[in-house]
């Protein structure tokens, strides 16, 4: 929480900085959303594990995923991590959380 309000604090100084840090987070948010788009889709398909227990365990991923689609991607990520997010588009994020063998090309 210390580390969330630190960040907090020097966005919210400068409003280019603010605009910055919501467009990181709603890239970071497309992102995870594709992720549980995609633990939706395969709800009762895990390799190698019965129907229910795969249930639960997607139920944990989906839970995963939207917790930390919903904190800011600096609480739990590094600013070059961050910095890669900016390169796409929210339909390649989006698509690159559903598959993730999907690279679409950095246009910069």
């Amino acid at each position: 929480m210390k580390l969330l309000l630190e960040n907090w604090r020097k966005y919210v100084s400068d409003e280019a900085l603010i605009e910055s840090y919501m467009g990181d987070w709603a890239k970071h948010s497309t992102l995870n959303i594709g992720q549980v788009v995609r633990h939706l889709r395969y709800f009762f398909d895990l390799p190698d594990t019965p129907r229910l227990q795969a249930a639960k365990e997607r139920a944990k991923f989906i839970l995963n995923d939207l917790i930390y689609a919903v904190l800011p991607p600096q609480t739990h990520h590094t600013p070059e991590e961050v910095e890669e997010l900016t390169g796409y588009s929210y339909p390649e994020l989006l698509k690159m959380g559903y598959d993730p063998d999907y690279k679409p090309e950095i246009e910069r």
